[in-house]
């Protein structure tokens, strides 16, 4: 972020334009250089609406600093004769939660977090999370999946980045909903991420990539990792009185290093960053957005950011005329006769625009200069052997490099093929071993070659020992440097085919599947994965009129009967359709005004598995999520609440969709609740109506609806009993 953000922001404070910039950090200090900088206003505000204990938990004692009033104080939690950091971070997790706490434990490595979770559920035996097990269930399998599960069951879950997104965002809205009770987690989840918490657990050493060996080193977290985690606890709005991020001690000495670098650490000062970026890049970003026209230009935009000494040194000694000199000659920057006026190139400034460096732009030109390659894995291993493709890791295991499996895999797939490029050839003729990178480069190569086939993905993991989160991320950031490759093939005039072979190379890899199922991958139908669309792909349903016409019942015997039912509401989702959805709607407002002898009782005794309620007097039993639809109309009815879920009503009562649960199906749970009432209303009446902006509010008056207290208070729903104390106690 740091390089990148601080050249948007010289651009901003360089350009004719004046935006207002707000800038929000609870961790930096000594900002005055900043705000000069950027023209703005310092304000400082030093304490938290919500005090925040800040300590060391030592022999069952957590020792603590409050954040506000920095008053010091001890606290009785529990003690174990052991000096090792896991029993102890168990017992204690235990009893805060038994107390009614949720609790986050950020801990430092993606092992660590799932291996916690498994052996934490084994020790406690908390509420299942049934609701997020159910979400989960319509998922495509993975390996964390079934591990994620069986935690869940007992009330606990882990988040980190091999996961796939959608299995994260189930954890983190059944966290935000009360259900899971306890979440281990890597760093990550403390950034962008708001999962608040009343106690927070932090182990203080995390991994990175060594800069120089390619291999991961454990460090230990800096003071603004250990403020942002620590903020996690105490978060105004959701609790009262105050939150603990609690350290935990081995033994005295490790009790005064602890106290001494995080209590009492200093804030660490502002370290500008565009410095770290190649000089290069910085010349064609300024010249391709048109900041800078001239080399007078350049050296004035330069100086003008905090980090502008150290990179303008070199202006004095011909280094940045040598920097343009170099860009000229590689047809990134045109200059006029006399070398005055600059600007970028179509090809200088497609890399810039795609955020790609100057080294890799001329590493991709010179690949598409020499010859026309339509091999899949020689383009794989050429982007990913730039230096934008270095920043895409994965593990290889000191067995792999032994075995030499990708070494044999490599001479096997060109054992018949000698087209190939200088690179893949010297590596596949080769006699001796590889080094630690070409392994990786082969790997990773060999890896994104089968993420484009109909390979499963649970074998996949296994054969190259990483999780679907982090495959998906692979592919992804593949994707971006061969959109990149296609942009300049585009550039150069080079072969259509290859243009065309690369764009779509591009697609699939991002994806996980191959053109035909490019179709169903774009439609981002929620919980269809690449193994649901390959099962389509495969059994003739990759063309999206045909399932159109085809009825769901028939979908279910390739993937979930949830995800099929999105599916076919996504692909009928035609301008017809949304005209006629349209006039349902208008019928609907016309028919709301007659409200005479509506009455409902949200009863919510438990038959078997579904809800009892009462329209007009007649009984309807309901399944437990058009329940818990009904139950968020109500709650939203009683809290009148207007605002930008209303679309601009003043009224009050009105739900957004996206209130309702995440995803995209709401619109097909609120039709089906309202079919499963329908025959116990007259033709005149209607439960609930929309506004056309994605907002629903129930029809009837409030004193028309009556609720069973004692019924919705024991509902098994988390979210349902908030719900239900909220509408009782308002």
């Amino acid at each position: 972020r740091g390089p990148v953000l601080e050249l948007a922001l010289l651009k901003i404070r360089t350009s004719k334009y004046r935006p207002q910039i707000l800038g929000l950090s609870a961790v930096l200090n000594d900002v005055d250089e900043l705000s000069s900088w950027l023209g703005c206003k310092l304000l400082l505000e030093k304490s938290r609406p919500v005090e925040l204990w800040q300590g060391i938990l030592l022999d069952g004692i957590f020792f603590y600093r409050k954040h506000n009033s920095k008053e010091e104080g001890t606290e009785e939690l529990v003690r174990l004769d052991s000096e090792e950091a896991h029993p102890i971070l168990f017992a204690n997790v235990e009893k805060l939660v038994k107390d009614g706490e949720q609790v986050l434990v950020f801990l430092k490595s993606k092992f660590d977090s799932e291996n916690c979770a498994s052996l934490f559920s084994e020790k406690v035996t908390l509420p299942p999370c049934l609701n997020a097990i159910d979400a989960l269930s319509d998922l495509e399998n993975t390996t964390l999946k079934q591990k994620l599960i069986e935690c869940l069951q007992k009330g606990i879950a882990f988040h980190n980045a091999d996961l796939t997104f959608d299995e994260r965002r189930v954890v983190e809205y059944f966290y935000l909903q009360g259900e899971i009770r306890v979440i281990f987690s890597t760093t990550t989840l403390s950034m962008g991420v708001n999962l608040p918490a009343k106690t927070v657990f932090i182990e203080t050493q995390k991994y990175h990539l060594g800069e120089y060996s390619g291999k991961t080193v454990m460090l230990p977290i800096t003071l603004s990792e250990y403020e942002n985690m620590s903020g996690r606890a105490g978060r105004f709005g959701l609790e009262k009185d105050f939150g603990r991020s609690i350290l935990i001690a081995a033994n005295k000495f490790h009790f005064d290093s602890l106290w001494e670098g995080y209590i009492e650490g200093e804030e660490e000062e502002i370290v500008f960053q565009l410095d770290k970026k190649d000089v290069e890049d910085i010349i064609l970003d300024l010249t391709t957005s048109k900041a800078a026209k001239n080399i007078s230009q350049l050296e004035q935009i330069i100086k003008a950011t905090p980090s502008g000494k150290s990179i303008s040194d070199p202006v004095f000694d011909g280094t940045l005329d040598e920097k343009i000199k170099e860009l000229v000659q590689n047809k990134m920057l045109l200059t006029t006769d006399n070398g005055k006026i600059v600007s970028a190139s179509k090809l200088g400034a497609l890399c810039a625009l795609k955020g790609i460096s100057v080294q890799t732009g001329l590493s991709l030109k010179e690949k598409l200069d020499k010859t026309l390659d339509f091999d899949s894995f020689s383009w794989f291993y050429d982007i990913l052997d730039t230096k934008d493709g270095a920043e895409i890791y994965i593990n290889v295991f000191p067995f792999e490099e032994e075995s030499r499996i990708y070494e044999e895999t490599l001479v096997q797939r060109y054992k018949q093929n000698q087209h190939t490029n200088r690179k893949i050839k010297g590596l596949s003729e080769r006699g001796i071993g590889f080094s630690h990178k070409e392994t990786q480069l082969v790997k990773l190569s060999l890896l994104l070659c089968d993420w484009i086939t109909p390979q499963n993905t649970l074998d996949l993991e296994n054969k190259y020992l990483c999780r679907l989160g982090q495959i998906d991320q692979i592919g992804k950031k593949a994707s971006w440097l061969l959109d990149a490759a296609c942009g300049i093939a585009r550039v150069l005039n080079s072969n259509k085919k290859l243009v065309s072979f690369l764009k779509n190379l591009s697609q699939e890899v991002n994806f996980g599947v191959d053109r035909q199922g490019l179709k169903l991958a774009k439609l981002r139908v929620p919980g269809l994965g690449r193994d649901y669309i390959w099962n389509l792909v495969e059994n003739g349903f990759s063309d999206l009129n045909k399932i159109k016409d085809t009825k769901v019942n028939d979908l279910e015997k390739f993937i979930p009967i949830r995800v099929a039912e999105r599916l076919k509401e996504k692909v009928q989702d035609s301008k017809f359709k949304i005209q006629d959805s349209t006039f349902a709607v208008k019928k609907d407002r016309i028919q709301s005004g007659k409200r005479e002898g509506l009455d409902l009782v949200i009863d919510g005794s438990a038959v078997k598995d579904k809800f009892l309620v009462l329209v007009n007097g007649k009984r309807v039993i309901l399944p437990a999520k058009s329940f818990k639809y009904l139950v968020k109309l109500t709650w939203a009815l009683f809290s009148a609440k207007g605002g930008s879920a209303s679309g601009g009503k003043n009224d009050g009562g009105w739900i957004h969709k996206n209130d309702f649960e995440p995803g995209e199906n709401q619109t097909r749970y609120l039709h089906r609740l309202k079919n499963q009432i329908k025959s116990c209303l007259d033709l005149s009446q209607t439960l609930f109506e929309n506004n056309r902006l994605g907002s629903y509010r129930l029809t009837i008056p409030k004193q028309r609806i009556k609720l069973n207290q004692d019924a919705l208070l024991k509902n098994p729903d988390v979210e349902i009993k908030k719900m239900a104390e909220e509408m009782v106690n308002g």
